[in-house]
């Protein structure tokens, strides 16, 4: 997956690679959750990709509104260059709402949901597990249009660790599943997946 918007270089070239785990870290307030959500945006706008965005703690609504904001950012940009005019360039009727399909089309490619804790998050990844195997192997027919693949975001794991890290051993086995979850998840999915 490539974000032509953001500078993110890993070893292999540019963009995040699939089947790995790929970890942001800073400060709070840094630009993690934005960087992510841009990166969200783009996999469901320009991609295609299912996205599964997890958030620890996060007011879903505040995320929302951000990730439509980005999504119709990218549909107004995307309408633009279809129609040859300048990003100061005015659109008509008819490409507004071409604009506010192509972001809703790809706003429904987001599954957003808010997690308080680590059981509550590898619940979640379990289900999104067995629902993108259903969704390879064939034995879920649900969606009627060809995926392109799935990008899971969990923003953030330390959100719903923090509060289970208190220096005793489950907090840190909880950790470790979390993180063994996710990898398995990565390799197992590897981002090509196609229904």
């Amino acid at each position: 997956f490539d974000d032509n918007e953001n500078e993110i270089n890993p070893p292999s070239g540019h963009g995040i690679p699939f089947g790995m785990v790929t970890e942001f870290s800073g400060p709070p307030n840094s630009g993690k959750t934005q960087l992510s959500l841009s990166i969200a945006a783009r996999a469901a706008f320009s991609d295609q990709l299912d996205v599964h965005y997890i958030a620890g703690g996060t007011s879903r609504g505040a995320l929302t509104r951000r990730l439509h904001s980005l999504c119709l950012e990218l549909a107004r940009d995307a309408t633009m260059a279809r129609w040859g005019l300048t990003s100061d360039g005015e659109l008509t009727t008819e490409m507004g709402r071409e604009v506010k399909n192509a972001a809703l089309a790809a706003l429904e490619r987001v599954r957003l949901c808010s997690v308080p804790d680590a059981y509550s998050l590898l619940g979640m990844l379990a289900r999104i597990d067995g629902k993108e195997t259903r969704r390879t192997t064939g034995v879920d027919n649900s969606t009627k249009r060809e995926v392109c693949g799935a990008l899971l975001v969990v923003d953030s794991v330390s959100g719903c660790l923090g509060h289970h890290l208190s220096g005793d051993e489950a907090g840190s086995a909880l950790a470790n599943q979390v993180a063994l979850t996710l990898r398995r998840m990565a390799r197992t999915h590897d981002g090509r997946l196609s229904g």
